[in-house]
């Protein structure tokens, strides 16, 4: 019985970390696409978001991808119950392997 009730935080725990991320690629992406500004302004009014232990990009690119595997991870092995929540799940995992390509990708 314990085993299932904290098997149930996964889905909430995946769910969050893939939010997480995805809020910084919405950042991202109304900064870039909005404003009328270079490359190198866009991505120190990006940064500034952040505290100041995290403001490298790469350093914040590699927490996101850790993020995005947590989030799959946990998404994996939670307990699912219902067909709309298999759904849900298979949607958040592919999300979070998009936007884990995505960071890799911007690595390179």
């Amino acid at each position: 019985m314990k085993e299932s009730i904290s098997r149930k935080v996964f889905i909430p725990v995946g769910i969050l970390l893939s939010l997480g991320v995805l809020l910084s690629f919405i950042l991202w992406l109304k900064l870039t696409l909005t404003n009328q500004i270079n490359f190198e302004t866009a991505r120190q009014l990006y940064l500034s978001n952040y505290p100041p232990f995290i403001r490298n990009a790469r350093v914040l690119t590699r927490l996101h991808i850790i993020f995005n595997v947590l989030a799959i991870t946990c998404l994996l092995r939670a307990p699912l119950s219902s067909p709309k929540l298999v759904v849900l799940v298979r949607f958040f995992v592919m999300l979070n392997v998009v936007m884990m390509i995505w960071q890799i990708f911007s690595l390179m």
